[in-house]
Formats: C-alpha cells, sequence, structure tokens
C-alpha cells in the first residue's frame, strides 16, 4: 500500500543550444503517480537546466528518488576541426602542405583564432608535441566554417 503523493517529473524539455546571455525556454510536466492530493511544488532552477518536483520538501512523498529531471546544453561557440587534410608519405626535411577546415558547431559567434599544426607520436596533444606551422582564419558565426 503505497501512502502519500509522488512526484516524478513526467516531462522535461530545454533546448539543445543556447547563446551566451540569451533567454532560454525550459519546461517541465509533473504528474503524482499517487492516489494521495499533493499541493503544488514543481520548481524549476536552472543551472544545467535542472528540473526538482518537491523542491521546497512541503509534500512527503513515497519516492522521492524520481523528482529530477535535467538536460545538458551548449551555450556559446564550439570549435570542431571537420577535415584535415595531410600527405600519405613524406621524406625527411621534405616540406609538407597541411589544411583544415575549422567550423563552429556552437550557438554563438567565436572570434578570431589560431588552428596550429603539430607532429605526434601519439593520438592526443601533450607537451612532446612538435609545432611545424598554423594559421589564422576569420571569426566565426554560429554554423560557420573557413578552410
Amino acid at each position: 500500500m503505497t501512502i502519500g503523493p509522488d512526484l516524478p517529473i513526467a516531462a522535461f524539455s530545454a533546448p539543445s543550444t543556447a547563446a551566451a546571455g540569451a533567454s532560454i525556454q525550459v519546461s517541465d510536466t509533473v504528474t503524482n503517480k499517487s492516489a494521495s492530493a499533493a499541493c503544488a511544488s514543481s520548481r524549476c532552477s536552472i543551472s544545467r537546466p535542472l528540473a526538482l518536483a518537491g523542491a521546497d520538501n512541503s509534500v512527503v512523498e513515497t519516492n522521492e528518488d524520481n523528482n529530477m529531471a535535467f538536460r545538458a546544453f551548449a551555450v556559446g561557440g564550439d570549435l570542431r576541426v571537420t577535415t584535415l587534410t595531410i600527405p600519405a608519405m613524406a621524406g625527411p626535411g621534405q616540406a609538407i602542405s597541411v589544411s583544415d577546415t575549422t567550423a563552429n558547431q556552437g550557438s554563438g559567434a567565436i572570434g578570431a583564432t589560431t588552428t596550429m599544426y603539430y607532429f605526434s607520436t601519439n593520438l592526443w596533444f601533450d607537451s612532446g608535441d612538435v609545432l611545424i606551422g598554423g594559421r589564422q582564419p576569420h571569426g566565426f558565426g554560429h554554423g560557420d566554417g573557413a578552410a
């Protein structure tokens, strides 16, 4: 037998991206899965954003573990190298041509930035990588790309 209300978040929506400083629309639906009455206690707090039903603890529930939902979303710009072109082979001391396309996959603009090229002996950037060149593409608006 269940006594008392149970207020899980039945639906929660938030944008997947947002520009820095922009307003966002967040909504949630709280249902009472119990036969017991409950006062309205849904409150939305944005830090991720997160929705927490029964946040003021004014209702004793049978299950407090299902009262939360959150969504992660990106704020601002997000640069991504979408293509990298290098020669298949090169000899010692031989000049090579390296090019890339960088795109802003985020929701906000990004100012001018520098793309640097390195030789690396592994699959991640670390202090042992050797700088071989770079370029300065222009700034990026949402969805912009530069080669």
